[in-house]
């Protein structure tokens, strides 16, 4: 299951499209894939401004007429970071202390670095998209040989 995150306006000098793919591509890391990548992250230029803690938020959608309503609250956890002069902020689904971290910092690198990642980082996070590519497309198709053809069935 792939998890849709939304762009945090509220750094406009990194493009939405950047941080949202690297975002969701975290979100669906395993564990060690996440502790491999934190390790790249240049630890000692990392400074931890808010903690990573859990709250509860609203979610809400859009109904069929295009009207707002409440789903019910989230477990999300949220961190801030600092590196050098800029911020990175992080808010994801689940109690999930690490990916947050992990997004916080890779929100100020990229703030930092004229928009881009390390090359290790980068190199990374390339693998683990393709690996859920591949994974989502596997998936895909044994949904898609489960599908039955009712117009085609014979009657008994």
């Amino acid at each position: 299951m792939t998890i849709q995150l939304f762009y945090n306006s509220s750094f406009p000098e990194c493009p939405a499209n950047e941080i949202q793919d690297y975002q969701i591509i975290i979100m669906n890391m395993n564990d060690s894939s996440v502790s491999n990548l934190t390790q790249l992250i240049p630890a000692r230029d990392i400074s931890i401004i808010k903690h990573p803690t859990t709250a509860l938020v609203m979610m809400c959608a859009k109904d069929c007429f295009n009207t707002d309503f409440c789903i019910g609250e989230v477990l999300v956890t949220e961190a801030e970071v600092g590196y050098r002069d800029k911020k990175g902020y992080a808010m994801v689904i689940g109690e999930e202390h690490n990916k947050a971290l992990a997004i916080a910092s890779l929100d100020a690198l990229l703030q930092s670095h004229d928009n881009s990642l390390p090359v290790s980082i980068e190199q990374l996070l390339a693998l683990a998209k393709a690996e859920q590519l591949e994974k989502n497309l596997l998936e895909k198709k044994l949904i898609a040989s489960t599908k039955v053809s009712f117009e085609n069935m014979v009657k008994g």
